[in-house]
């Protein structure tokens, strides 16, 4: 899912779709430029995506990120996001990407799905924001799959594609990282960036951090939900984004038992 600023004056001219708005279009094997849209990319990766993607090739978080992404992290960033790494060819093509079509097309990340539309997100206060569907067409200059009769509403096109259950689980992260205190620095404590790597991408090192440090003896956590996040990576997933907004933006919505506050800072 992209999510875009809306204040952004050239955003502002793009026309923007209900889901009730219909376009013409047509995508599969039989269209001629069908894989050119898989080069030359700069595709940024949700952990939905990696999720995905790293449990179709039956990969660790962590050798999926090494082996086919690329992180800002590294360079400096203020919030840390990945990338797919793109082959050393000359067109920069998508690793999973071949003459009959997409390799892991049943798993293929948010922006490829939900491709020729753009989706957005308005830049207010409202932390329901990013739940907005807000969709505008992306017209790629190369791409022939408007020259169609094959028409499709916003509504239909998402369904077709499977974006909801993408769409569900991006909304959380994405309202992590557009959250007001992470959008007014410029540069984050590094702590903070590599707790958000972790708690967003990498559910091998954040499994490890919960059940090998004092997490569990710091945080008053259900039994239930422990055993739910060990053995369910999905809900590992959703349990790091609760635990990134406590973090974050300090929403108590992991409580600290009694016995791991101090005890000057009781009853305050």
């Amino acid at each position: 899912m992209d999510c875009i600023n809306n204040s952004n004056k050239d955003d502002e001219r793009l026309p923007m779709l209900d889901l009730h708005d219909k376009f013409k279009f047509s995508c599969g094997k039989e269209i001629e430029c069908s894989i050119q849209c898989c080069s030359n990319l700069n595709l940024m990766l949700t952990p939905y995506d990696i999720f995905r993607m790293k449990k179709r090739l039956k990969l660790s978080s962590e050798d999926f990120l090494m082996q086919y992404t690329t992180s800002p992290l590294k360079e400096g960033t203020a919030i840390p996001v990945v990338m797919l790494q793109m082959t050393d060819d000359e067109k920069r093509t998508c690793p999973f990407a071949s003459s009959e079509g997409c390799k892991i097309y049943e798993d293929r990340p948010s922006s490829c799905r939900v491709y020729p539309l753009g989706q957005a997100t308005t830049n207010d206060k409202d932390k329901a924001a990013c739940h907005k569907e807000i969709y505008f067409i992306v017209r790629e200059p190369y791409c022939i799959g408007f020259n169609t009769d094959k028409e499709w509403t916003v509504r239909e096109w998402k369904k077709n594609q499977g974006l909801d259950i993408y769409n569900e689980m991006n909304y959380p992260w994405m309202e992590i990282i557009l959250d007001k205190i992470l959008q007014k620095q410029k540069m984050l404590d590094d702590n903070i960036a590599k707790m958000i790597f972790m708690g967003s991408y990498n559910l091998d090192a954040f499994k490890r951090f919960v059940f090998e440090s004092r997490f569990l003896e710091t945080f008053d956590i259900e039994n239930e939900v422990i055993e739910s996040i060990k053995k369910d990576e999905l809900e590992l997933m959703k349990f790091g984004f609760m635990w990134l907004k406590a973090v974050i933006s300090g929403e108590k919505v992991l409580k600290v038992k009694d016995e791991a506050i101090p005890s000057n800072n009781k009853g305050l």
